[in-house]
């Protein structure tokens, strides 16, 4: 079988990342360029979809055009996805992780969402990915009650405990020490890490308190690279690939938000230059793909499906 390559998009609203009082979701109805880029390659997005994505009607009519040319998956953002039962005294600011809340709010949240995603496009909803990389037992508990297969949630080598949620919570996800590979997280759920470029990875046989291991470790930690389109970044995005193939990867996973893909609804792209060099650099991604004959593209389900 060959490597199947996945490219999943975090669909949610426009720069959340300022923590918007008022979350806009324009951006999800400006994705045509990205869907017909897609389309010429034989690749179909997997749109993650969260709360305020789903029900903004140009978005789902944007789906009906593209039937058959992408997956519908679940993305869930906890601080306003119904039911709307506060962590904090601020969620909107605060945007506390799923993880955080209480045991029957998590379960009210997934058992919603995936409802709301299955009525909206009238699709089976097999995939998730957390919002913030949320993740836990009780949530991949309820993804599998929920008909979840399959879950892309961790971002090997990455640390995300020092971003906090909660001011009295833990912080985010520590994925320090993952695998690369696809495995099986929690029964009944597969997981398929996000693809990155890992240097670091080579000094796993060393121990923590090792200082050589940290020293190296330090100088080497900008080496670690996710793949992820930038202006132009593609050389950055053939390292990862390259990389992972090497290695004998088990699939080859691709990571954006749908903010990132339209001009003004990020930080990433604020004119129509930088959009043109974005895509001229999604477009080198795409060719340098189609190039590797032991690569695939395909969606959660195609692959569901082969197997």
């Amino acid at each position: 079988m060959k490597i199947p390559f996945f490219l999943t998009v975090d669909t949610e609203g426009d720069n959340i990342w300022d923590r918007p009082e008022i979350i806009r979701s324009g951006n999800v109805e400006n994705l045509y360029r990205f869907q017909e880029l897609c389309n010429q390659y034989n690749i179909k997005p997997i749109y993650l979809t969260n709360y305020e994505a789903a029900i903004n009607k140009k978005f789902q009519q944007f789906t009906q055009e593209y039937l058959n040319k992408l997956e519908i998956g679940m993305h869930l953002h906890a601080w306003n996805s119904p039911p709307i039962k506060p962590l904090t005294e601020n969620d909107l600011y605060y945007q506390p992780y799923l993880h955080e809340y209480p045991k029957d709010v998590i379960f009210e949240k997934i058992d919603y969402m995936v409802k709301l995603l299955q009525d909206t496009f009238q699709t089976d909803i097999l995939s998730h990915r957390g919002g913030r990389y949320s993740n836990n037992e009780t949530i991949f508990e309820s993804l599998v009650n929920n008909g979840i297969r399959i879950d892309c949630s961790i971002v090997p080598g990455f640390n995300y405990k020092p971003a906090l949620g909660s001011p009295h919570g833990m912080g985010g996800p520590d994925f320090r020490h993952y695998p690369l590979n696809k495995y099986e997280i929690y029964p009944g759920l597969e997981e398929f890490p996000v693809s990155v470029f890992r240097v670091h990875a080579l000094l796993n046989g060393l121990e923590d308190k090792n200082l050589l291991k940290r020293v190296i470790g330090k100088l080497l930690d900008h080496k670690t690279l996710v793949l992820r389109s930038k202006l132009d970044n593609f050389e950055e995005m053939k390292k990862v690939i390259d990389w992972n193939l090497k290695l004998g990867t088990t699939h080859l996973e691709y990571i954006i938000h749908s903010s990132e893909l339209v001009t003004n609804k990020s930080h990433l792209i604020k004119n129509k230059e930088e959009e043109n060099s974005f895509y001229n650099t999604l477009e080198k991604l795409f060719k340098y793909l189609s190039t590797l004959d032991e690569v695939e593209p395909m969606t959660f389900k195609e692959y569901l499906q082969k197997n």
